[in-house]
C-alpha cells in the first residue's frame, strides 16, 4: 500500500507548488481533500482518480457530493446499507440531488469485480474483501460455531462488497483530510517546532524518499502528530453500548444503555492535559505518556471497535508531512484563522478552511 500513498504524496506536493505560485494563499482544508480522496481510491478501490488535478473526474464529482456535508454522509450511507430506507431518508432530508449516487457506486464496483476476474494481482480493500468472500463461499450450509451460538457462512454480494467499500472510504476520507490540514496549520502557526521536525528529517531522510519503515519510527514526528490528533481530533465523539450493568463514581449506567464518549472536551481536560489549549508534542513523549490514564487520549476510540483504519490514517498523516516538509516550510498570512471556527457537527472541520502560504525549501 505504501507505493500507492508515495504516488499521491508526490501529486500532494505538485498541487501545492502550482496553488502557491506568486506567494498566493493556499487552502490546506482542499488541498488535503484531494490528496486523501486520491489515497482511499487507491487503497479502497484500486483507483487512480487523480482529483488534486482533474477536478471534473466523474467518481470525484460522485464522492463529493455524497459527503459533501456530514448530514448528507450518514444520510447516503443509510440508503446505501438499507435500500428500502431510501423513500423515508429522501423525504425527510430533501435531498434530491442524491439520486443516481449510489446506483453510480455500485457501478463501479460491479466494474472492478468483473476486472478481478480476469486480473489476479490487486492489493486494495476490495481484493481484501473479496478474498475473504471467496474463502467462505464453500457452501452454503457450511456452518460456523462460536459458543452456543451458530452461523452460516456465506460470501458477499456484490451489493455488500459495495457498501463495505463505501463505509471504509466514507470513514478514511473526511477524517484523514482533517488531520493532514490541521498538521500543516500547526506547522505553521509553530515554527519553531516545524524546524524540529524539519532537523529530524533532513536527518533521516534528506531528500530520499520516505518509506513506511523509516517514517514509522521517526520519534518526533509520532510526538508531533499525536499532538495534533489531541486537539484536532477528527471525530468530535464516539458512541458505545454497555454490555452490562457498571456503576462509575456513583453512576449506574445500566445495560444496553448507549454512551457517548467526547473526543473533544475529553481531549481537552485540565485533569489530565495540563494547560490543555497549548500545542505541545512533549506531552506523548513515553515518561509523560506514563503519568496519564491510557483512556485519556482516544482519537481513533477504544476496545474491539476500535477504528480499523488507524494505521492507515496514521501512515497517510505522517508521510503528507514528510513529503511536504521535504519540501515547503509552512506559514501563516493574514488570511490564517486564528483560532479556527469549527463546523457544528461529528467531525472538526475548519468552517473557512485552512489559509496558509508556503515557502519553497
Amino acid at each position: 500500500m505504501t507505493p500507492l500513498i508515495q504516488r499521491c504524496c508526490d501529486d500532494l506536493v505538485d498541487n501545492i507548488k502550482k496553488q502557491s505560485e506568486g506567494d498566493s494563499v493556499i487552502d490546506m482544508k482542499e488541498i488535503a481533500s484531494g490528496f486523501t480522496m486520491d489515497v482511499i481510491c487507491s487503497t479502497a478501490f484500486g483507483m487512480q482518480v487523480n482529483s488534486q488535478t482533474e477536478k471534473d473526474n466523474q467518481f470525484v464529482s460522485y464522492a463529493r457530493r455524497a459527503m459533501r456535508t456530514q448530514v448528507k454522509a450518514i444520510f447516503f450511507l443509510i440508503c446505501m446499507t438499507f435500500p428500502f430506507m431510501k423513500s423515508i431518508m429522501t423525504a425527510l432530508f430533501e435531498t434530491p440531488q442524491f439520486g443516481g449516487t449510489e446506483h453510480f457506486f455500485k457501478k463501479v464496483v460491479s466494474d472492478i469485480l468483473k476486472d478481478r476476474n480476469s486480473s489476479k494481482i490487486h492489493r486494495d480493500f476490495i481484493q481484501i474483501v473479496t478474498e475473504d468472500s471467496s474463502t467462505n463461499d464453500k457452501s452454503e450450509d457450511t456452518e460456523v460455531h462460536q459458543g452456543s451460538s451458530r452461523f452460516h457462512s456465506r460470501a458477499l454480494t456484490e451489493d455488500e462488497i459495495a457498501v463495505n467499500s463505501l463505509i471504509f472510504f466514507s470513514a478514511g476520507f473526511d477524517t484523514t483530510s482533517i488531520s493532514v490540514s490541521f498538521s500543516a496549520y500547526c506547522l505553521a502557526r509553530y515554527p519553531d517546532l516545524q524546524d524540529k521536525l524539519i532537523e529530524e528529517i533532513d536527518r533521516t531522510l534528506g531528500k530520499e524518499i520516505p518509506t513506511h519503515d523509516i517514517v514509522m519510527k521517526m520519534e518526533y514526528l509520532d510526538l508531533f502528530v499525536s499532538e495534533v490528533l489531541r486537539l484536532y481530533a477528527p471525530s468530535t465523539r464516539f458512541f458505545r453500548e454497555a454490555r452490562e450493568d457498571v456503576s462509575i463514581n456513583g453512576w449506574l449506567i445500566p445495560k444496553d444503555a448507549d454512551v457517548t464518549v467526547c473526543v473533544y472536551a475529553l481531549h481537552r481536560d485540565p485533569e489530565y492535559w495540563p494547560d490543555p489549549d497549548t500545542f505541545d508534542p512533549e506531552r506523548f513523549t513515553e515518561e509523560n505518556k506514563a503519568k496519564r490514564h491510557p483512556y485519556a487520549y482516544l482519537p481513533f476510540g477504544i476496545g474491539p471497535r476500535i477504528c480499523v483504519g488507524m494505521r492507515l490514517a496514521l501512515l497517510e498523516t505522517k508521510m503528507a508531512i514528510v513529503y511536504m516538509l521535504q519540501n515547503f516550510k509552512f506559514v501563516t498570512c493574514h488570511e490564517t484563522e486564528i483560532p479556527v471556527i469549527f463546523e457544528k457537527g461529528f467531525l472538526l472541520r475548519a468552517e473557512n478552511g485552512i489559509k496558509l502560504k508556503v515557502t519553497q525549501r
